[in-house]
């Protein structure tokens, strides 16, 4: 006797058919089935979006500042006191290929590039730095960190000293011009003499990474609400996303 026991007579030979109860309850199974899947999928497609775009994002930027060093010197002459839109059209723009851009604001530049993805470059006043910010699935505007919207920066060198509430170096930063923005002096010393931090700890892969964050609480990390730390902690793990990322896609 099947699940569903049919009144005499029905089932047998040609042309049985399911009752209405056993369609209501499979479409209802199928259902619940891809309740709990689909999340899942979904959030595992985005990852490797992340993953991809990401890595091929930090290939074509510091691409596009090995090519502008040939015109314009090595990175560490730019100026990156300029405002945004100067800083990009002179070092970037000639070596990008972009679809659209929007610079009606000198201090932040949206750029769109022509596989869907945008760019902003914006000067949050500091001299020695220009922020960016890419989001693999466009729409910068509305974006959350660490899933949809990640932290760069360019820095011109390793090595330069810097003044005020600022690092005195920066070993993390620079190594290809641009890199995951990072605070990294979260184990520092006032150089009173410098006027700057003298930095003790650098993270030099994904495990130290994580010490640091989780030893230091650091509120720009990287945590289930996101954080600028996020991209770092991505590259630092070749350019995937550790299984033990603190944010949910």
């Amino acid at each position: 006797m099947g699940l569903f026991p049919r009144p005499a007579g029905e089932g047998k030979g040609e042309g049985a058919a399911f009752t209405l109860a056993e369609v209501l309850i499979t479409l209802a199974i199928i259902g619940v089935v891809a309740a709990m899947t689909i999340p899942t999928l979904t959030a595992n497609y985005k990852k490797k979006v992340v993953e991809t775009r990401l890595a091929k994002f930090y290939s074509m930027m510091n691409e596009a500042v090995r090519l502008s060093e040939i015109d314009h010197g090595n990175r560490s002459t730019w100026d990156v006191s300029k405002d945004a839109v100067d800083f990009y059209n002179t070092y970037f723009a000639s070596y990008l290929k972009t679809a659209k851009i929007d610079d009606t604001d000198p201090q932040k530049i949206l750029i769109n590039t022509i596989d869907g993805t945008q760019m902003i470059f914006y000067n949050n006043g500091d001299p020695n730095i220009m922020h960016i910010s890419y989001c693999p699935f466009g729409d910068c505007e509305n974006t959350a960190s660490g899933t949809t919207n990640f932290a760069f920066a360019f820095y011109p060198s390793n090595d330069i000293e810097k003044t005020g509430d600022y690092f005195c170096t920066t070993p993390y930063w620079g190594k290809a011009g641009i890199e995951p923005l990072i605070f990294i002096g979260t184990n520092k010393e006032y150089d009173s003499e410098k006027e700057c931090y003298t930095v003790l700890v650098t993270p030099k892969n994904y495990k130290e990474l994580k010490e640091i964050m989780e030893s230091t609480a650091y509120p720009y990390g990287c945590h289930e609400n996101g954080g600028i730390w996020c991209t770092a902690l991505i590259q630092m793990n070749n350019w995937k996303i550790p299984k033990d990322y603190p944010v949910k896609f």
